[in-house]
């Protein structure tokens, strides 16, 4: 758990931020597309900061070589999946 005044003993900290401008010029779809858009990406965001939140105990403590060969492995697994079978998520019914 974090203690009083990590972020002064803490470094590197990182902070990161999201702009997204969105305009729809649709008379009547406007403001139905332009929430329905800013929901998803705000629930995108906030679902793969939990991610990361929740598999910090995975990664804490490990070394900056250990999280890059840990980084390779996943990426290679990701490929692996991504170049073989069916889209997953996005398949059309």
């Amino acid at each position: 758990p974090l203690g009083a005044g990590w972020v002064n003993e803490q470094s590197p900290v990182m902070c990161c931020y999201s702009l997204y401008r969105l305009s729809c010029k649709w008379w009547g779809l406007q403001s139905k597309m332009e929430s329905l858009i800013i929901r998803s990406v705000r629930r995108i965001l906030y679902n793969m900061a939990r991610l990361a939140w929740c598999s910090v105990d995975s990664w804490l403590g490990m070394s900056m070589e250990e999280i890059r060969a840990m980084e390779a492995q996943t990426k290679q697994y990701l490929d692996d999946i991504r170049n073989s079978g069916s889209v997953k998520g996005m398949a059309e019914k």
